[in-house]
């Protein structure tokens, strides 16, 4: 399948894509109607199919609903809506007997491209079955309950940041920068970089934030789980979309800076898959 992300001014565009043995009709019912999204969609979905409609989104009791708005509706074709600052189009075309569904994802934080890419490729596990006229979830459905990042979808997340080509980093004159999604949380990442040794101002930086051959100085800020920053190099966390972003900038980095920092985020990443 042709599954790609790319950038469309400021703005990133990430395309899925999905073949039913099954003609578009059905395939529609089940990106429509609230009892079969229950039973895959991420969210709670309240809609009216019409342009310029309402919708809201909601992940449970605790959550603050989400809104959006239909912008596009052409039965059994084009189904498409805003979801906060994202716009979700979902486009369904005969394929032989079945058909293709292309999903296009506008945002604009690229790196989070493979969490969502993993996220909706399992989405898309509970839609085929909802499609073949399972119910995944029983009666009631509640597809959101069973959206965490699991075993398997971490594994996927890894596999998207490959495939997408999220894995390369950049040199920008004397810099060498590379951000990287990951699949658990700051306070978790730290322990793993830090081994959990205390780490202070003036304190040499522990050994497994740095790649074999990269050398720097004492620290000069440390703030964990956020901020831990030498004369050379800086590394700042937040959470980012289903874990800690790491954004790492090397001073005078060049390509060999990055491509030891790449070697060493990605066994960084497989520990914590």
């Amino acid at each position: 399948m042709n599954e790609y992300v790319r950038t469309d001014g400021d703005n990133e565009v990430l395309v899925l894509e999905r073949s039913f043995d099954h003609p578009p009709a059905k395939v529609w019912r089940a990106l429509t109607e609230p009892e079969q999204l229950a039973q895959w969609f991420p969210a709670s979905m309240t809609v009216e199919l019409a342009v310029g409609a309402k919708i809201t989104f909601s992940f449970g009791p605790e959550d603050d609903p989400q809104d959006g708005e239909v912008t596009a509706c052409d039965p059994p074709r084009t189904f498409a809506y805003s979801w906060g600052s994202e716009h979700l189009r979902w486009e369904l075309e005969p394929d032989g007997d079945g058909c293709k569904l292309t999903l296009t994802q506008t945002f604009q934080d690229r790196p989070a491209a493979a969490s969502y890419a993993a996220g909706w490729h399992g989405c898309f596990v509970y839609l085929a079955l909802v499609v073949d006229g399972q119910q995944p979830f029983g009666a009631d459905g509640d597809a959101s309950l069973d959206h965490t990042m699991t075993p398997d979808l971490k594994s996927s997340h890894e596999e998207w940041i490959v495939k997408l080509g999220l894995d390369a980093g950049t040199v920008d004159g004397e810099e060498a920068r590379y951000e990287r999604q990951l699949v658990q949380g700051p306070l978790d990442v730290w322990e793993v970089l830090s081994g959990g040794t205390v780490v202070s101002v003036g304190g040499a930086v522990p050994a497994g934030f740095l790649p074999a051959g990269v050398q720097v100085g004492p620290i000069l800020v440390a703030e964990p789980p956020d901020v831990l920053a030498t004369a050379e190099v800086r590394w700042t966390m937040r959470e980012g979309n289903g874990g800690a972003r790491l954004v790492v900038t090397h001073a005078g980095g060049d390509d060999k800076a990055l491509a030891q920092w790449r070697a060493h985020l990605e066994a960084l990443a497989a520990r914590l898959v």
